[in-house]
């Protein structure tokens, strides 16, 4: 069965409801259509109710991790609790472990941990000459699981991947695509595609692909629909009440 983890930008454009209060009443409506008609993200987007679908009915296998999980924390109104019109839902994914866990090396408060520059300079730590034996020093005296030091031989193809990125930013993804590697996943799930284009020369054994190229590996040629439509507005069970301009 393929494997797919996925990416925080795939959530993102799968979770398709926001709040509304109209009339006083408390629903949802769907959120703005994303870029233009017949752009290449449209396209993608229209992409994702088939490939949730296939996670639901277990022709695929959906995998999650705690970097992209801090990612999602991040995200306006991803503390509402509802799961309405949200594609991608954390019950629908099996969680892996990273490649290397930040927070044995890495410490900081909580508001800090979160930031993206934090990552960054995790993935720029990783990538410093001799990192392998500074990182096996500091286990020693840690009870770290064994896969972190397993992981820590393979930290050469992480290297790999960060030399052929244009900018550290994208560290962060190449760190995403190798934890899914070291899990034996098949793909990594993302609708970047400046990061496919410059990471598909680093012969990963994890391929970083966009949803339509997923559903053509997978031969699937027809599209569901979204369950939640535009200028319709939903109850809080979901139920469409009224259409609005």
């Amino acid at each position: 069965m393929p494997s797919i983890l996925i990416d925080q930008n795939i959530v993102t454009y799968g979770d398709i409801l926001t709040p509304e209060k109209i009339n006083d009443v408390i629903g949802y409506v769907r959120k703005p259509l994303v870029g233009k008609d017949g752009d290449w993200l449209r396209e993608e987007i229209s992409c994702l109710p088939s490939i949730s679908k296939l996670v639901n009915d277990k022709a695929i296998t959906a995998y999650r991790y705690i970097e992209l999980d801090l990612e999602n924390w991040k995200r306006s109104g991803s503390a509402d609790t509802s799961r309405l019109g949200q594609l991608f839902p954390n019950t629908i994914m099996h969680e892996v472990p990273p490649a290397i866990e930040r927070s044995y090396f890495f410490q900081a408060s909580l508001t800090e941990y979160l930031h993206n520059d934090q990552v960054i300079e995790f993935c720029k730590w990783l990538n410093k000459e001799n990192i392998e034996a500074d990182i096996l020093n500091i286990v020693t005296n840690k009870p770290v699981p064994k896969e972190v030091i397993k992981n820590v031989n393979s930290l050469p193809n992480f290297h790999t991947m960060c030399r052929v990125l244009q900018k550290e930013a994208q560290y962060v993804d190449a760190f995403h695509l190798w934890s899914a590697e070291m899990c034996n996943i098949d793909y990594f799930l993302t609708a970047d595609r400046k990061f496919i284009n410059a990471i598909k020369n680093a012969n990963c054994s994890c391929q970083a692909i966009l949803p339509s190229q997923l559903l053509e590996v997978l031969n699937i040629k027809s599209r569901e629909p979204f369950k939640y439509q535009h200028n319709v507005f939903y109850n809080i069970g979901g139920q469409p009440m009224w259409n609005i301009d």
